[in-house]
């Protein structure tokens, strides 16, 4: 894997993913005011963030889901010269969505991909038609 493929990972994964972002960010803010801030009231917020944070995190695997979609979708443009095939990512996001909430990363991964390539308009039309996330892609 080259050193430009590694960095793209990262960035979908680590900044691409927006709950991964969150997370992130709750993560420093809290790490910062733990270390920073004495007292009963900012020592308890700032544990309770590092928690929450550490469950965003670890729940969506640091944005590992998102990476692996993203990836896919890429392959699947490339295979079908340079076009998003409606059926499949219909078959996606049956595949991963579930309820209104979950399903949030994978969908964002197969947005990424669809934007690189300039793709969106499969991706919208195939999303409208199954998909109930509440979650905007962007």
């Amino acid at each position: 894997m080259s050193l430009k493929e590694t960095v793209e990972d990262l960035y979908v994964s680590l900044v691409g993913n927006r709950v991964n972002t969150l997370g992130l960010a709750m993560f420093a803010g809290s790490g910062y005011t733990f270390c920073n801030y004495y007292g009963t009231l900012p020592t308890m917020f700032s544990i309770l963030g590092i928690v929450v944070s550490g469950g965003f995190l670890s729940f969506n695997k640091f944005g590992e889901g998102t990476k692996n979609y993203y990836r896919r979708t890429l392959q699947e443009i490339d295979d079908n010269n340079g076009t998003l095939p409606l059926e499949w990512v219909q078959e996606k996001i049956k595949k991963v969505e579930f309820g209104n909430v979950l399903g949030y990363c994978q969908l964002q991964g197969m947005y990424l991909a669809a934007k690189k390539r300039n793709q969106l308009n499969s991706f919208y039309s195939a999303k409208k038609a199954v998909s109930n996330n509440i979650f905007p892609n962007f």
